[in-house]
């Protein structure tokens, strides 16, 4: 999973924005939304940590031993189209 902008750009882009530099800017030269640029701003008028959190994301799908079989069967067949490795995974299943 991506992980987030880390705690030194961010400050490094809030002190950019706080000496002049236009949100416009800073998203286009770094790619960053002005919204990210004002959430951490409050964060950090707020006294609270700049350090990018962890997503909880979806639930996995598969277990982790499962998923070192079905990498294992991509490693052995790594031509083959999803369609293809569905019907491999559902009839090994």
């Amino acid at each position: 999973m991506p992980q987030g902008y880390s705690r030194d750009l961010r400050e490094r882009l809030l002190q950019a924005r706080a000496s002049g530099l236009k949100a416009a800017e800073i998203q286009r030269t770094m790619g960053v939304s002005p919204n990210s640029l004002g959430r951490w701003s409050r964060k950090q008028a707020a006294g609270a940590s700049l350090e990018p959190g962890h997503s909880s994301g979806a639930r996995r799908k598969i277990s982790r031993e499962q998923e070192s079989v079905l990498l294992d069967q991509v490693i052995a067949t790594p031509d083959a189209t999803l369609a293809e490795h569905c019907t491999q995974w559902a009839a090994a299943g």
